[in-house]
């Protein structure tokens, strides 16, 4: 699994997402966001010093030209 640690991010989600065509499993990684999004929609700014984390997992029969 590729691993992207950032200082800083606008979103590790949007991030995350960016490198969904790579097709590989990832994990994006950073001490603040930004530009979060939270529940229902809602802005998520996170504070230095904590660690913001998505996950990017393919299911095992997922084919590789739709990542």
């Amino acid at each position: 699994m590729k691993i992207v640690r950032l200082d800083e991010v606008d979103s590790t989600n949007l991030y995350a997402r960016s490198l969904i065509g790579e097709g590989e499993e990832l994990a994006v990684i950073a001490l603040r966001q930004t530009g979060g999004r939270g529940t229902k929609g809602r802005q998520f700014v996170s504070e230095a010093g904590g660690v913001y984390l998505t996950r990017l997992k393919f299911p095992a029969d997922f084919p590789a030209s739709q990542a």
